[in-house]
């Protein structure tokens, strides 16, 4: 996620605040004193925020941005959020597609709850059905696989794997997700469950 947030804000000249670990009182009371105005969390971290006993003394005015990934913003914290007026702004990626794939608009996450959104102007993707391999037209449930100049070349001397996530230039993500008749993406089971510590 480095270069979503913290590599971009400091090409720009911005603050960037960093800390070691996090805990829901010390980021409140940092997004508070430090007047921070875009930040970037799972929204587990969403939800910790929300229920710390100072959620409702905290100044959140500055907060412009608040972008989710990781996993889909359940609808009670992004009421929680809203509530105290910022908007979370749900997103999708990963690591080897550079990562930035898929956001979801403020207008998208009223009327598609649960969504992660639509491709990025640099990004292709396509849903493919895991039992004939063939791209879906339109509506339909597959592994989603991601095309673009940001996809990665391959995993370092792990021929194999490399092999097993790519399809020619299209990145095959592990990830199931469904797109409706607007063009928005909801993931709705994951291939695979990595935790890397």
């Amino acid at each position: 996620a480095w270069n979503c947030q913290p590599l971009l804000a400091w090409w720009v000249g911005a603050t960037v605040v960093l800390e070691r670990a996090f805990q829901p009182a010390r980021a409140l009371q940092l997004l508070s004193q430090r007047r921070v105005t875009a930040m970037m969390g799972v929204p587990t971290q969403y939800a910790m925020l929300a229920s710390d006993p100072g959620w409702h003394d905290v100044d959140l005015s500055a907060l412009t941005l608040a972008l989710v990934g990781g996993a889909t913003v359940p609808r009670a914290v992004r009421e929680s959020w809203a509530a105290r007026g910022v908007a979370l702004t749900q997103g999708y990626g990963l690591t080897e597609a550079g990562p930035n794939v898929l956001h979801l608009s403020e207008t998208d996450a009223r009327a598609h709850p649960g969504a992660v959104g639509r491709p990025y102007p640099h990004v292709d993707v396509r849903v493919v059905d895991r039992e004939t391999g063939l791209e879906l037209a339109g509506a339909g449930t597959g592994e989603l696989w991601v095309r673009g100049p940001s996809v990665f070349a391959g995993y370092l001397f792990d021929d194999d794997a490399t092999a097993r996530a790519r399809a020619g230039e299209w990145l095959r993500s592990g990830d199931i997700v469904h797109r409706d008749d607007d063009g928005v993406h909801t993931i709705v089971d994951r291939l695979k469950d990595i935790y890397i510590s």
